[in-house]
């Protein structure tokens, strides 16, 4: 007993089937050029933003005291020399 196994195939090609499906569209390529742009340029300001951070975290800080140290500097500028001579007198040296 011999058993032939024959394929049998009516398959129609449908107009999908006969185009290539590898084939990219102009459009894609350009929507996915604006995508990297839009990417590239994103990446960039947030770049240059860091390195705004990064660059005025380096630069020396101008010193700011507290709003009582100028007074009490002037306290003291004023009334050292006055303790000075007063001990000058009291002594005699």
């Amino acid at each position: 007993m011999n058993i032939i196994f024959e394929s049998v195939t009516d398959h129609q090609p449908d107009v999908s089937d006969t185009q290539p499906k590898s084939s990219p569209l102009v459009t894609d390529f350009f929507e996915a050029r604006h995508q990297l742009m839009l990417q590239r340029q994103d990446s960039t300001t947030s770049d240059k933003t860091a390195r705004a951070v990064e660059i005025i975290k380096r630069q020396p800080q101008p010193f700011r005291a507290a709003p009582g140290v100028a007074e009490q500097a002037l306290y003291w500028l004023i009334s050292a020399p006055a303790l000075a001579y007063l001990v000058y007198l009291i002594f005699g040296l």
